[in-house]
């Protein structure tokens, strides 16, 4: 039988809904549809909803429900962290400290504070994608408001060793946050052996809805002073205002609890599965090169290199795979990775990478299609 839809083996783009999490979001649409502010039944069975979300996702980072906030995006938890974290210490001038690998997200809010005095120190990572802890302890002699760290590289798949990053942190009396939207659900996450003080994750990178995310606060003293972005009506703490997204807070609740029961067998599979697929492409063409770190990195995911090739004709050329490019366009001219670059690929070889990233969907015969289908591709333009 034709297949009517390509390949996905873009998970770490987005993942779709799983059927069980859809199933729970569908009767807070229509049936229990109440706003969790109103004081009526309707109401009260919103807000018992979103606790028991709120308990679920809180269980996935091994954190306590009330330390949970809920947003709309990783970007807005993002920017919650790090502009509420800087205008709550209201230093004018006082100093933030990033890689050189984050997310736009975390970039963009990083920038928009310069723009209003803050000074932005970015630290540099070594050819793995691991942050230079020695430049980071250099920064942070001097003082700092706060560190944002990505935990795990949207591009390479590269997970930092957090602990060490946040004890560097701490022993300076420097709050760290760490953007977890690629890590959450794919890997064990505890928020107190992590020492973050605030961490991102969002629902859509692990089979829930999009529309949903969250940002933990760590509790207890010294606390954590945040100011909202988003002001009105008091909802999630004063933090968040704005009416509840009850329907995809549900979903992420479940897919949270789904997660967290999946998480060591898909871990193993997801593992086998990439490191089949990276043999496999070098079988094929023996001068690929894989990025990222060798064995701390994302189970499921590779960054490929193709030296000589060009990845946007690779994508054109690849029938029924959908995957991404290690290049961005940025309007409409393309511009090599900011990832790939900083950790040392000339522009030529970042336009010739290419993202794989397989999922809970993906079994033997997508795997077995996409080498079939590099194998053709690759020999024809040999």
């Amino acid at each position: 039988m034709p297949r009517t839809a390509p390949i996905y083996l873009d998970y770490l783009s987005t993942t779709p809904v799983d059927p069980l999490v859809l199933e729970e979001m569908l009767p807070y649409f229509s049936v229990n549809f109440g706003n969790t502010g109103s004081p009526h039944f309707y109401g009260w069975e919103a807000g018992n909803a979103v606790r028991r979300a709120r308990d679920r996702v809180a269980s996935l980072i091994a954190a306590d429900p009330g330390d949970v906030i809920f947003t709309a995006s990783a970007t807005e938890a993002n920017n919650l962290a790090i502009r509420g974290v800087y205008t709550a210490a209201g230093k004018a001038g006082g100093r933030i400290i990033t890689s050189s690998i984050e997310h736009s997200s975390v970039r963009a809010a990083c920038e928009a504070l310069v723009r209003s005095g803050a000074e932005l120190v970015t630290i540099p990572n070594d050819g793995s994608g691991r942050l230079d802890v020695a430049a980071l302890e250099r920064a942070l002699d001097a003082p700092a408001t706060l560190v944002s760290i990505q935990h795990a590289n949207n591009e390479i798949g590269t997970v930092q060793d957090l602990p060490l990053i946040s004890a560097l942190c701490h022993a300076r009396g420097v709050l760290l946050h760490t953007d977890a939207a690629q890590s959450a659900g794919k890997i064990p996450l505890d928020v107190a052996a992590l020492g973050a003080d605030l961490l991102t994750f969002s629902a859509h990178k692990m089979y829930g809805p999009k529309g949903a995310a969250a940002l933990f606060i760590r509790p207890g003293r010294p606390r954590v002073h945040l100011d909202p972005i988003v002001e009105g009506g008091g909802q999630e703490r004063g933090l968040r205002a704005g009416t509840l997204n009850v329907p995809a807070i549900v979903g992420f609740g479940r897919a949270a609890e789904l997660a967290r029961a999946l998480l060591p067998d898909e871990m193993s599979r997801l593992g086998t599965l990439r490191d089949r697929c990276e043999t496999g492409l070098r079988e094929i063409e023996p001068s690929v090169r894989i990025n990222g770190h060798p064995v701390q990195r994302l189970p499921g995911a590779t960054s490929v290199t193709f030296p000589g090739r060009r990845a946007d004709r690779l994508l054109r050329a690849l029938n029924g795979i959908a995957i991404s490019s290690g290049s961005a366009c940025a309007s409409g001219e393309a511009v090599p990775s900011r990832v790939l670059t900083a950790v040392g690929l000339f522009a030529e070889d970042a336009a010739a990478t290419l993202r794989i990233c397989f999922g809970r969907p993906s079994g033997e015969s997508d795997l077995k299609t996409a080498l079939d289908e590099f194998r053709r591709v690759l020999s024809a333009s040999a």
